[in-house]
C-alpha cells in the first residue's frame, strides 16, 4: 500500500523492518502472559503509528474517490474532498460513505456507523441518511463545529471555559 501511495522503497523496507520478528505479552499485575507474535498492528507507542494511520486513511481516500462522480461544484471545479464532506446530494455522500466503508474493510478496518456522524451545513434537515446519526454539531480537532457555519458557539465555549479556570 505504502509502495502505491508513492512512499520510496528504502522507507517501505526500513518500515517493515522496524517492525519484523516483533512479539508481544500482556502484563496484568505484575504477571505476564506467554509470548506471541502480532500479525498486524504497530508497537504500542510508536512514533509512527499516527502517521501509518494518515497513510492508511489517505489510501482509503483516494481508493474511495477513485471514479467516484459525486462532489460539489465550486467556481467551476468539483470539490470531492472528504475532510470537507463536499456533496450536494445525500445519496452522494451514502455513496462516498459506502466507498470509504468497502476500501475500510478491504485493508481490515471497520467503518463504526453508531460512531460516524453527518452534519448537514446550511441546509435544511434532510432523514437520507438511514444508517448515521444527524448532528447539528461536533467537536473536531478541540474546536466546535456547528451546522450554521459560523463560529459563536465555539467562542462560548471557549470563553465558558476560561472563567472556570483558576485566577492566579
Amino acid at each position: 500500500m505504502m509502495e502505491e501511495m508513492g512512499v520510496p522503497a528504502h522507507l517501505n523496507m526500513l518500515t517493515r523492518n522496524l517492525f519484523a520478528d516483533s512479539s508481544a505479552a500482556v502484563r496484568l499485575d505484575g504477571i505476564h502472559s506467554l509470548c506471541c507474535e502480532p500479525s498486524k498492528g504497530v508497537r504500542q507507542g510508536c512514533v509512527l503509528s499516527s502517521i501509518l494511520l494518515k497513510v492508511y486513511g489517505e489510501y482509503i481516500v483516494t481508493k474511495s474517490l477513485d471514479g467516484w462522480k459525486g462532489g460539489a461544484r465550486i467556481g467551476g471545479e468539483i470539490i470531492r474532498n472528504l475532510i470537507r464532506r463536499c456533496s450536494p446530494k445525500p445519496e452522494d455522500m451514502k455513496e462516498l460513505l459506502d466507498r470509504v466503508e468497502k476500501n475500510s474493510d478491504k485493508l481490515g478496518l471497520t467503518l463504526n456507523r453508531n460512531k460516524t456522524k453527518v452534519m448537514i451545513v446550511n441546509r435544511a434537515g434532510s432523514s437520507s441518511y438511514q444508517d448515521y446519526e444527524i448532528v447539528s454539531s461536533f467537536t473536531y480537532l478541540c474546536s466546535r463545529v456547528d451546522n450554521n457555519g459560523g463560529s459563536s458557539a465555539e467562542i462560548w465555549r471557549r470563553f465558558i471555559l476560561q472563567e472556570k479556570r483558576p485566577q492566579n
